[in-house]
């Protein structure tokens, strides 16, 4: 069984240790990132109406929004968007979601400069 650095670990104890000192430093990553809220920090300053954001590889981010019509995705680094005039069949908050995880697991557009700013 490979490591992640292409090492091979020389017990399954010295690999379960990794695991360990991996998850350790994931939950401390997780504590780091959250305010004094408690809330992540991510959450806040949210544009209103936004209920989920996907980062994408680029480091836009696709922001989800379900208004009394019908949901949408819109990315903040190309023209790509998700309404009710997509391709898509369904509109439905499900098939928004899934749309804006794909379209972020892909999409490389950096993200567009903010109002005023180049």
């Amino acid at each position: 069984m490979k490591g992640w650095a292409g090492e091979t670990p020389e017990t399954p104890e010295q690999f379960l240790a990794e695991l360990e000192r991996r998850a350790e430093a994931d939950k401390a990553r997780k504590v780091s990132s959250e305010t004094p809220s408690g809330q992540p920090a991510h959450v806040s300053g949210w544009p209103e109406g936004v209920i989920a954001r996907y980062l994408t590889v680029g480091g836009a981010k696709v922001d989800v929004t379900d208004t009394d019509e019908h949901p949408e995705a819109v990315c903040g680094g190309c023209p790509q968007t998700f309404t009710r005039n997509s391709r898509y069949i369904s509109g439905s908050l499900d098939t928004v979601h899934r749309w804006a995880q794909e379209h972020a697991e892909k999409c490389r557009a950096l993200p567009r400069p903010e109002a005023g700013g180049r």
